[in-house]
């Protein structure tokens, strides 16, 4: 089942979401205290707009995913950090073929135990594989 609080805390894309929505919104409110003109100031609110349809998606697509999802487990084979974010490449067996994937997460004490070498359990898609979540840091049992 999908926890929103989880995923939230760890999810790098909420996060680049939220910025972005907040970074447009303050250019769009200074382009039109200086400006009048707008073609101008209508793009950061557009920005704000696509981030807005974006931290939707994201949550309806994790929402939508365990319906058809399969638990496996895995191996964290490097991680690195680039610029605040915790990204983590990991590789997984599923039906007998190597399959590698990412995770971009928000640098925080609740996903330190995601370090090289440790053993993880994803949550695949089965109809695309590399598609996949470390799933205790997005969904509950």
């Amino acid at each position: 089942m999908y926890n929103f609080k989880k995923s939230f805390k760890h999810d790098g894309y909420f996060r680049t979401l939220i910025i972005y929505g907040i970074m447009s919104i303050f250019v769009g409110i200074l382009l039109f205290s200086k400006y009048n003109v707008f073609y101008i100031y209508i793009w950061p609110f557009l920005i704000f707009i696509t981030a807005i349809v974006g931290f939707i998606a994201r949550i309806h697509i994790l929402k939508n995913f365990m319906k058809t999802a399969e638990i496996a487990t895995g191996k964290v084979n490097r991680t690195y950090y680039y610029r605040g974010y915790k990204i983590v490449n990991y590789e997984f067996n599923y039906k007998g073929k190597i399959v590698k994937g990412r995770a971009k997460l928000n640098y925080n004490k609740y996903n330190k135990f995601v370090e090289k070498d440790t053993q993880i359990k994803l949550a695949i898609d089965p109809n695309h594989p590399s598609r996949s979540y470390i799933f205790d840091l997005y969904f509950d049992e």
